[in-house]
């Protein structure tokens, strides 16, 4: 097995011969989409995220551990697998770092997805979104939560052998059988309104 060699438009590396691939991301940052676009230029296989635990009993992690096949696994920083594992995928694996700039866009991305449960779209055409019912309090909870998850994904930095940011891949990820989002109808003034709260409250500046 030789190694294979990724070319993005901002970002060109080579996956090492018999290396996994591991997407190490944070929530909104189009790392469904970027493993779709890696699987088809690898060939890998897609698992996904096997260590999400709303999705899949240790059973069914350690299954996927198991495959013998090229694998691309995704990861979030708060769905890590238990340590006996650490090895099988960290070690085995070239670890793709992905996170977003723009933290007010990743936040309202997020909140969207969870009202709606719409974390992905295959389809550019969906049911428009209201608002209305997104309170301060809702932002600020959901930004503190966002929050320490990009902490905890700064903390994994030390893992990584390349961090691509969703804001050069975007080209990139309309390979994938995945769509972006479509923005509320609101979207600019929703992000002012967050943006301005986040700064009164924690004197935040994107």
């Amino acid at each position: 097995m030789n190694d294979i060699t990724i070319s993005l438009t901002n970002y060109n590396f080579i996956i090492p011969a018999g290396k996994n691939i591991l997407v190490l991301s944070n929530y909104r940052t189009g790392s469904t989409a970027l493993c779709n676009v890696l699987s088809k230029l690898t060939g890998y296989i897609n698992y996904e995220e096997p260590f999400n635990p709303l999705r899949h009993s240790p059973g069914k992690q350690v299954a996927v551990l198991l495959k013998d096949f090229k694998k691309i696994i995704k990861l979030h920083p708060d769905h890590m697998p238990q340590k006996q594992y650490w090895h099988e995928v960290f070690e085995n694996s070239f670890i793709i770092g992905l996170h977003r700039e723009n933290f007010v866009h990743q936040l309202l991305s997020y909140i969207v997805a969870k009202k709606t449960n719409n974390w992905v779209q295959k389809t550019k055409k969906c049911d428009p979104v209201s608002l209305d019912w997104l309170t301060n309090e809702n932002i600020i909870t959901e930004a503190e939560w966002l929050a320490d998850r990009c902490q905890q994904y700064k903390e994994c930095r030390q893992l990584l052998d390349i961090e691509l940011c969703y804001e050069q891949i975007i080209v990139d990820l309309g390979a994938s059988v995945f769509c972006i989002h479509n923005k509320i109808s609101d979207y600019n003034e929703t992000v002012a309104r967050i943006e301005t709260l986040l700064k009164n409250k924690y004197n935040y500046n994107e």
